[in-house]
């Protein structure tokens, strides 16, 4: 036997199940959702959460930019700092270098030190000055390869950074990868400005090195041959100065050997022409009436031979000087050549020399 209540519930469940009932219902669901607004409005604990994952992406973007600038300014702070001691370096060699010139110049920066060398002794010490100019050049080559080894140590490790940070600031999705992108594209762009703007500080950095050393060079080259010159007019004027010590030397002026045969000479005259005159003054005391032909005959033949005897000795002794300044000559003439010789070794003309044996 069924209870009331169950009844009164069975009764009030048909309706609901009607088709009628199903319409009322439809119309009410239809009328309810137009009503609905056009904008849904989240609730307030959505807006508030959505609002701290934006907040925490942001700081985490920021920290990220932060970080990524600290680590760009440090690779520049570590690239300068290697930088700058590869200028001190090189500016403490090359200023040792150009003290070391200095003092090969003071080596003939006297004209009595200068005196002393050799021609030889002169291209030696210009071939240790042109080396040490060299050294100069290969030093500046040196550091111009360390500064581009440099620029693109640097470049690779920015390029890493950018590239990390690239990934990083994609996960953090602050920012959509597009605009990712084209943060880190419009850093890589200043980066590269910077970069070419190091490059061309290097290119005229060796530009003006080697143009500095290349000057230096030729002033060293115009020095030393301003000095090669003074040690030849030196050299000219000992040359010179010999010859003339020559000329006007006691063997040339009167030679011993011409002197020697010139006394013999008058010693044998005085001889003769005493015994000349002994028998010139031997025909005063002929008298007559003595046979005066054949004393007269005589006395003739013996002044014939007296002055035969001083001809041929005065022709011999000629004879014999003329070949004593014949070897005078000789001497002189091997000294013009030797004066030649020793004059054309230093790239003058020999008609210096010329000139100087025609004033003797």
């Amino acid at each position: 036997m069924n209870r009331p209540e169950a009844l009164i519930f069975e009764q009030q469940r048909e309706p609901t199940t009607s088709p009628k009932a199903w319409r009322n219902v439809d119309t009410s669901s239809a009328e309810e959702v137009r009503g609905l607004p056009d904008i849904v409005v989240p609730e307030e604990k959505s807006s508030e959460t959505l609002k701290c994952v934006a907040e925490r992406r942001q700081k985490r973007h920021d920290q990220a930019v932060t970080k990524m600038q600290q680590e760009l300014d440090y690779i520049g702070k570590e690239m300068e700092a290697s930088v700058s001691e590869l200028q001190k370096f090189l500016q403490v060699k090359v200023m040792k270098s150009d003290e070391k010139s200095e003092l090969l110049f003071e080596k003939i920066v006297s004209d009595t030190a200068l005196e002393g060398f050799s021609f030889e002794g002169l291209e030696k010490l210009w071939n240790m000055i042109h080396q040490e100019s060299l050294n100069r050049k290969k030093w500046i080559r040196t550091m111009d390869e360390s500064l581009k080894k440099i620029e693109r140590s640097r470049a690779s490790k920015i390029a890493n950074i950018l590239k990390k940070y690239t990934v990083k600031l994609e996960e953090i999705s602050f920012f959509l990868a597009a605009d990712v992108h084209k943060l880190i594209n419009e850093e890589a762009t200043n980066i590269n400005r910077a970069l070419l703007g190091n490059e061309r500080a290097t290119a005229k950095l060796l530009f003006n090195l080697m143009k500095s050393e290349l000057e230096k060079e030729k002033a060293h080259k115009l020095k030393w041959q301003e000095r090669v010159e003074d040690w030849k007019l030196i050299q000219k004027n000992r040359v010179i100065q010999s010859f003339r010590e020559f000329m006007a030397s006691e063997e040339i002026q009167n030679p011993p050997t011409v002197k020697t045969e010139m006394e013999n000479m008058i010693k044998e005259q005085t001889v003769l022409s005493e015994r000349r005159l002994g028998v010139l003054q031997h025909i005063g005391t002929l008298l007559p009436p003595t046979d005066m032909k054949s004393e007269i005959n005589e006395w003739y033949r013996t002044v014939e031979n007296l002055n035969q005897s001083l001809d041929t000795h005065n022709a011999e002794c000629v004879k014999k000087m003329r070949s004593k300044y014949e070897l005078v000559l000789g001497k002189c003439q091997e000294k013009v050549q030797v004066c030649k010789v020793s004059v054309t070794a230093l790239g003058l003309l020999g008609r210096i020399v010329d000139g100087t044996v025609s004033l003797q």
